[in-house]
């Protein structure tokens, strides 16, 4: 964990984080009956809402895949065994996400609107850090294409691929494969229209960081 926030902190300066979390949508086949309804997302499609907290060298250091096309991100991440040990303080470090979360005293996300410099310094730092997580999915669905297009198997075998496609690219990252050359698929950002309740906890960490960092 040492090494994951030395080099986040070396991406744009921001301390104590080990690794950066977000969601992405992986498109399976209509699965019918009672539950078809709950796998169409916000776009129109079936999938699985897959999230991952992924380290600064774009290897996955988690990933979840069960839930719905139609959950929410902080759903997930509420329903997950990551935030069982962030709550039970068994994690004493730092995830980035975007305002698909709540912003937590461990889950640091971005000011919607800024009222100083240190707040927007705190925002650019805050979105270059996380462009780890947006080029990892990039990279994932470049080098893996069933990740793109549509997975035509039973719902439990679709699950099975997604992990598989998981371990199958950390491998790559492992083996120090360059992935200079790829073709990084650009994902069409998500328009958060639910944003999640932000404990005062969270905003008081928040803030604490743009003081104590962004001056």
């Amino acid at each position: 964990m040492m090494a994951n926030r030395t080099q986040f902190y070396g991406i744009s300066h921001f301390l104590n984080v080990i690794g950066c979390i977000d969601c992405t949508h992986i498109k399976i086949k209509n699965p019918f009956g009672e539950i078809g309804e709950v796998y169409m997302n916000r776009k129109g499609w079936m999938s699985i809402n897959t999230q991952v907290v992924v380290e600064p060298s774009a290897e996955i250091l988690y990933i979840e895949v069960r839930h719905p096309g139609s959950t929410h991100d902080n759903t997930i991440f509420d329903r997950s065994s990551l935030w069982a040990r962030f709550e039970n303080n068994e994690l004493n470090v730092i995830l980035l996400g975007d305002n698909g979360y709540a912003c937590r005293s461990y889950l640091l996300t971005p000011f919607i609107e800024t009222n100083s410099d240190p707040e927007r310094r705190y925002n650019r730092s805050q979105e270059v850090t996380r462009k780890t997580i947006e080029r990892m999915f990039g990279i994932w669905k470049a080098i893996l294409p069933c990740l793109r297009s549509e997975l035509r198997l039973k719902l439990e075998n679709s699950l099975i691929v997604i992990v598989a496609c998981a371990v199958l690219y950390n491998f790559r990252i492992r083996c120090n494969q360059n992935h200079g050359d790829e073709v990084v698929i650009r994902e069409e950002a998500e328009v958060n229209n639910e944003i999640p309740t932000n404990p005062q906890s969270g905003l008081n960490r928040r803030q604490n960081f743009v003081q104590q960092l962004f001056q």
